[in-house]
């Protein structure tokens, strides 16, 4: 899909919070309001949901997030590839949360902001490269570039060969890639290269994955 800003508000409500006057945020689709009163909240949504052709559907914009929060959406819930493209994709924000809160009943609200958020956004693989100053005394020189990930795609960094390919699409599968390529370029560098160009061990390995987080592997 293309890189597209998400218009949207997801509000997280937990029975706890405080609201001490009205708070307008003017917003293009739908509407969503929040009151709080000595007992409690009050809350209203419309169904809004525009679609790539410029047409509405309807949206659930409100949806329970355990005993004591609730989940509402404001804005655009979902985005749509343009009208007329051969594989159209679309990203639903409700319905990525309706389906993590059915699945997760007695959640609380800040386990559903966190894990909602991981949900609906995309995976990317954020590189900044720095060079050296040109002249003494100056900052170096910064690069920065951003890429959305998907299953399959790999970034190597490094070592002097232009041609290696990473295999697998699951975590598994590209550590043994990754395995194999680092003892190739080892045994390549032992050979051949020195300072700036080598490449040796050990090797260090690590996964990250929604359910356990960042984990070191050992191999």
């Amino acid at each position: 899909m293309p890189r597209i800003v998400l218009q949207a508000v997801v509000c997280f409500v937990v029975a706890t919070a405080a609201l001490a006057q009205t708070h307008v945020t003017p917003g293009r689709v739908g509407m969503v309001m929040v009151g709080k009163a000595s007992d409690g909240f009050a809350l209203a949504t419309d169904s809004a949901s525009t679609n790539a052709d410029g047409t509405l559907s309807n949206a659930q914009k409100l949806l329970p997030a355990g005993k004591n929060g609730v989940v509402l959406f404001a804005g655009a819930v979902s985005i749509q590839d343009p009208v007329g493209r051969p594989v159209r994709e679309e990203v639903s924000v409700a319905r990525i949360a309706s389906a993590w809160l059915d699945s997760h009943r007695d959640t609380t609200i800040q386990s559903a902001e966190t894990e909602i958020n991981a949900a609906v956004c995309k995976p990317v693989v954020s590189i900044t490269r720095y060079f050296i100053p040109a002249a003494k005394g100056k900052a170096p020189r910064a690069v920065h570039a951003s890429y959305q990930a998907k299953a399959g795609d790999a970034w190597i960094l490094g070592g002097s060969r232009q041609n290696w390919k990473v295999t697998g699409s699951s975590i598994q599968e590209l550590l043994g890639s990754f395995d194999s390529i680092l003892k190739t370029a080892e045994e390549h560098s032992s050979k051949t290269a020195r300072g700036p160009l080598a490449v040796i061990p050990p090797n260090r390995f690590a996964t990250i994955t929604l359910k356990e987080g960042f984990a070191v592997v050992n191999r």
